[in-house]
């Protein structure tokens, strides 16, 4: 009789059991929906967000007046050493004030000088000549085409003394806006085109790395995980941009040289391919030599950083490894490479170039992504070496 009864009761505990197993599954399916609806929700809004000085823009920057979520340089504004430096106090922009102070130091700089000016036409420096004979060359890209603040010591301005300094002609046009992905450039590429460069330099590709949406084990495959993901990426982030900044400069490093996440990001696609693919395309249909030119940062595929690197790098939300960003970096190179075959353009390797050019690699960058003045100034050499053939061919043709 007893086993008889634990019989006809072990059939209701195991419906029970069923039933609550049922209940998990769809509460479990509920809540991965509802965090997959959330994440494309905020993607949307992230497309169609116009971006404004409250979200960091700063005076020389404003929002696109043609293209909603996209942003442009302010054309007409000027601002000498001292305007730029008490303008990035009064922005809290920390590191900014800091460099510019450091530059001023070792160039000499005027505090009354102007340093940087917008042009009519919305591109970084002195008005764009008409002389028919000049070879003129676009530097395209973002934060690391503009360069320094102080324009005169940028890569671009570098790039065009060098080759005068060889006897070529030349007028460069600094056509790279802090901030840009290859998406924003692809809004302004019929202005681009529209300068009818004779040489194209492209330059782009750290703020989409930055960007990217990477995410590792079970992050990668759901939803919910990847919210989860976010809000601890958010924990005790400022809701002040140029503060947000400053706290991911400041984030902690854990370099680990066997960190799993480094294959992952070693094999995967990039997101904005295709924009940077179109963007050489479009610049070759507007008639330019385009050259395309790989990725050099602080820190190099499986190069352990020095403590100083450690200190002055600054590193993505996904990741507080070092050898990840390495790994990223390296794998964009690659794709920027077969990109370069595959439309039929030049390459500029600058990432394998600055191995054994900047040495000790962090005397020259001023943080993981952006060179010193004297990076700059190697980086314009290494340029001006790779183009000066085609640049001297086009003038002897001008000149016929």
């Amino acid at each position: 009789m007893k086993n008889s009864r634990t019989e006809k009761g072990g059939a209701p505990r195991r419906g029970n059991l069923l039933f609550a197993a049922i209940a998990l599954l769809l509460a479990a399916a509920v809540v991965e929906a509802g965090a997959r609806a959330l994440l494309l929700f905020k993607e949307s809004i992230n497309e169609r967000r116009t971006p404004s000085s409250a979200q960091g823009l700063g005076p020389h920057k404003m929002p696109d007046p043609e293209h909603p979520g996209n942003f442009v340089l302010r054309p007409g504004v000027s601002f000498t050493f001292n305007e730029l430096l008490e303008t990035h106090k009064a922005e809290g922009r920390v590191l900014a004030v800091e460099s510019m102070l450091e530059i001023q130091r070792e160039r000499g700089i005027d505090s009354d000088e102007t340093v940087l000016a917008i042009n009519s036409l919305g591109f970084k420096g002195p008005e764009i000549g008409d002389d028919p004979l000049k070879v003129r060359i676009v530097a395209i890209g973002d934060s690391c085409t503009f360069g320094s603040f102080i324009d005169k010591l940028s890569y671009p301005r570098s790039l065009e003394k060098a080759l005068r300094a060889r006897g070529v002609d030349v007028e460069v046009i600094n056509a790279g806006i802090p901030g840009h992905a290859p998406r924003n450039t692809l809004y302004n590429i019929d202005k681009l085109k529209a300068l009818k460069p004779d040489i194209a330099v492209v330059y782009i590709g750290w703020n989409g790395l930055y960007a990217e949406q990477i995410y590792f084990g079970l992050s990668a495959r759901l939803g919910s995980a990847k919210v989860v993901r976010k809000l601890i990426n958010m924990a005790g982030r400022p809701s002040d941009p140029v503060e947000a900044a400053l706290w991911l400069y400041k984030k902690p490093k854990r370099p680990n040289p066997r960190d799993p996440r480094i294959k992952t990001v070693s094999t995967m696609s990039v997101s904005f391919m295709d924009d940077v693919s179109r963007i050489v395309s479009e610049m070759k249909s507007a008639g330019s030599e385009t050259a395309l030119m790989t990725l050099a940062g602080l820190y190099a595929p499986g190069a352990a950083p020095s403590e100083e690197a450690l200190k002055k790098g600054h590193l993505p939300e996904f990741t507080d490894n070092p050898f990840v960003l390495a790994a990223l970096t390296d794998r964009y190179n690659k794709l920027l490479r077969e990109t370069a075959r595959k439309e039929g353009c030049a390459l500029l390797d600058a990432a394998s170039w600055s191995l054994s050019e900047f040495v000790p690699r962090d005397d020259f960058f001023s943080d993981s992504v952006h060179l010193t003045v004297s990076g700059e100034e190697r980086l314009a050499e290494f340029v001006a070496d790779g183009i000066e053939s085609s640049a001297r061919e086009i003038s002897e043709r001008k000149r016929r």
